[in-house]
């Protein structure tokens, strides 16, 4: 009970402040302390984080439900595989009961993130749902979905579908209930615990990333139509869409649908208030009527976008359901449905939109050319012009989840968080899979390898007598690789991307058989968290359009997501997994056959291994810290300070007679951070005499 009490003194993690009273606990759990890295002021001090010793085991929240696929549920137009409508239904159930199983209190659906379907559901087929949550935040908690078809008959199964969806739990008096923290144990519930995060900020800034991309094509759009000597209309929006000749038309409003359903009991959650899912199938059917009034065709469910719940209905109101094709791509077309609430005054409010994405197909299951959207009316054009936003992040966000590999992916900011969350979350799958074939260790590394279509992927491990933190500031910095990698002749850092990723441009030299070549590499980094001990960093080839263009004296090299997992042993050690997954350019750099490979990459880690060995105890002041991190810790400080000079700055040229209080909080604060940058300036500094003490020859 002490050592308890004791934990429970510790500063909150990352959760929040403590639950409120009425936040149902079913149990006390202590799980291990973590070592990880905090800054206090402009040094850092090393301190044991406890991880939420009270809360909800993740594996307490896991629900799994079984539907038979009747033929009620069957699609009107075809009658053998499933309709949309209750699939999207039977998926909200099933997130719902994973999300009231850890809150212990009525869920709501505030929000669902895109998906890709990847096959056709038949009537006989059993639908498996499986739902846990992933993370609680302070009212909100992330639940992912697993959705797989399995066959009676022959009792195989296949993934159709994978979603997160957001609730948040409301208390008897209609109030959001504060959540108990989520406890992963296992490493995919820990790596999910932390992907949640990643996930959340991209939901947050979805509506960004269209806008961004929307405002690119609009731009392009423009140069075009100036190229071409035509006029651009009013308000740098770009021309009404023309059809191309030959090209069959036809008007967007012909697929107009207005639908109207009352809501009844049945309908209703425990609040009274519309079920999530009764209201995604109501969708779901609008946009089916939509497409097939266009396309004269069998319409099938693609994908669904980021769905919001920003208001509710309740039992008695009228739910309008409008939905028009917004945009037509060969043999693809995105319905857009927007959702009002109407009282018995027939006063409307918004409740939520979504865009689907149909495929038209024939009575043979053939994909069939639709017809291009004629626009009428600015609303027309500008849902057009966002659905050919919205097409190419789904194409580029489809891409770069693809399970095979791809060595490079284009780099939009539109896409930023996306490739960031997929660097980190590929790399961690990556190590954990099983099909590796291993090599005779040899001086304490175990290499392992395993080939796909023209790709080799490699798999080194080894133990590091230093600190993990340690290591891990040691690697993150890629201009270092220099001292350890025989084949690396330059690094420069072209764009930071967030605090902890950044476009990298890497010149490797070249060997008899092979040019020099160079990669754009996104580097994302992430230290530990509260609950984690382990590090990751991870890169991976893109392509931009605007920076580091090819040249004729170098080749372009790829190479697939890649990258270190760090891993604490204790204190003082850790354990190293160095993954590589090369294409056949960067292979020629290295040896002509795997045993040459093996041999490069062996000796490579163990130089890596002597590289840490010296870094991590020497380069450290009286405070017995490693400067590099201290230089971290100094950066982030800076940066902080930065962001409030800019803030204060726009204060003062807006202010007419800005008060004495806020000229000096300006003096103060470019006073500190001119003291900052001279910090920083000696500090690396004195990286630069050590680096040059160890590792002149």
């Amino acid at each position: 009970m002490a050592e308890t009490a004791a934990l429970k003194r510790v500063s909150e993690s990352e959760e929040g402040p403590p639950p409120s009273p009425h936040v149902v606990m079913p149990e006390v759990h202590v799980t291990p302390v973590a070592a990880e890295q905090i800054h206090d002021g402009p040094t850092l001090q090393r301190k044991l984080t406890v991880p939420p010793t009270e809360g909800v085991l993740a594996k307490d929240t896991y629900v799994e439900m079984n539907e038979l696929v009747l033929p009620s549920y069957a699609d009107p137009r075809n009658t053998e595989h499933l309709d949309a409508g209750p699939l999207l239904k039977w998926m909200d159930i099933c997130a719902c009961l994973s999300a009231e199983r850890h809150s212990g209190f009525p869920a709501v659906t505030a929000s669902v993130d895109d998906m890709q379907f990847k096959k056709e559901i038949h009537v006989g087929q059993l639908v498996n749902l499986k739902g846990q949550v992933t993370r609680a935040f302070n009212t909100s908690m992330e639940v992912r979905l697993l959705v797989e078809v399995e066959d009676l008959e022959t009792g195989c199964s296949s993934l159709v579908v994978e979603a997160c969806f957001t609730f948040v739990s409301h208390d008897e008096n209609n109030k959001k209930v504060k959540l108990a923290p989520l406890v992963p144990r296992t490493d995919d519930e820990v790596n999910q615990y932390h992907m949640a995060s990643e996930r959340r900020q991209m939901r947050l800034n979805s509506k960004k990333s269209i806008d961004q991309l929307s405002e690119l094509i609009n731009k392009k759009r423009i140069s075009l139509t100036l190229r071409a000597g035509q006029p651009v209309p009013a308000g740098g929006r770009s021309p009404t869409p023309t059809v191309r000749r030959g090209k069959k038309a036809v008007r967007g409003v012909v697929s107009a649908v207005q639908s109207m359903q009352l809501v009844l009991p049945p309908h209703a959650n425990h609040h009274g208030t519309t079920f999530g899912g009764q209201v995604m199938e109501w969708m779901a059917h609008s946009a089916m009527i939509s497409a097939s009034r266009f396309c004269h065709a069998h319409p099938v469910l693609g994908s669904l976008d980021v769905v919001h719940f920003v208001g509710s209905s309740r039992v008695g109101e009228r739910i309008v359901l409008q939905a028009q094709v917004n945009n037509a791509f060969h043999s693809s077309m995105e319905v857009g449905v927007k959702v009002m609430a109407m009282d018995l005054k027939g006063v409307r409010r918004h409740t939520n939109s979504a865009f689907f994405t149909f495929v038209a197909l024939d009575s043979n299951r053939n994909k069939i050319d639709l017809p291009e959207v004629i626009c009428e009316g600015d609303e027309e054009i500008r849902r057009h012009e966002r659905a050919v936003a919205r097409r190419q992040l789904r194409l580029d966000k489809r891409r770069i989840r693809d399970q095979k590999v791809v060595l490079s992916v284009p780099f939009s900011k539109a896409l930023a968080l996306e490739l960031i969350h997929s660097n980190i979350s590929n790399l961690s799958i990556l190590k954990s899979t099983t099909n590796w074939t291993p090599k005779e260790p040899y001086d304490g590394v175990v290499f392992s390898s395993k080939e796909e279509d023209k790709t080799v992927t490699v798999k080194l491990e080894t133990v590091m007598l230093a600190p993990a933190v340690n290591v891990y500031h040691l690697l993150a910095d890629m201009t270092k690789r220099v001292h350890w990698e025989p084949l690396f002749k330059e690094v420069d850092y072209i764009e930071s991307i967030d605090k902890d990723s950044d476009l990298v441009h890497l010149k490797m030299s070249g060997t008899p058989r092979s040019r020099p070549q160079d990669f754009l590499l996104l580097n994302s980094r992430r230290p530990a968290g509260n609950l984690t001990n382990t590090y990751v960093i991870a890169y991976r080839s893109v392509t931009h359009g605007d920076i580091c263009k090819p040249t004729d004296d170098v080749v372009r090299g790829e190479i697939a997501c890649s990258g270190f997992v760090i891993k604490a042993v204790d204190h003082e050690s850790c354990h190293v997994t160095y993954i590589n997954q090369m294409g056949s350019s960067v292979l020629s750099l290295i040896a002509s056959d795997i045993v040459g490979t093996t041999n490069f990459l062996t000796e490579t880690v163990i130089r890596l291994r002597g590289f840490v060995a010296r870094s991590s105890h020497k380069l450290c002041d009286d405070s017995g810290e490693p400067l590099e991190v201290q230089e971290a810790a100094l950066n982030e400080l800076i940066r902080q300070d930065e962001e409030n000079l800019s803030r204060l700055t726009t204060k003062l040229e807006n202010t007419y007679d800005p008060p004495a209080s806020l000229e000096e909080q300006y003096r103060k604060c470019r006073g500190k951070l001119v003291g900052l940058k001279k910090a920083r300036d000696k500090l690396r500094a004195s990286i630069e005499l050590e680096a040059n003490l160890h590792f002149s020859p």
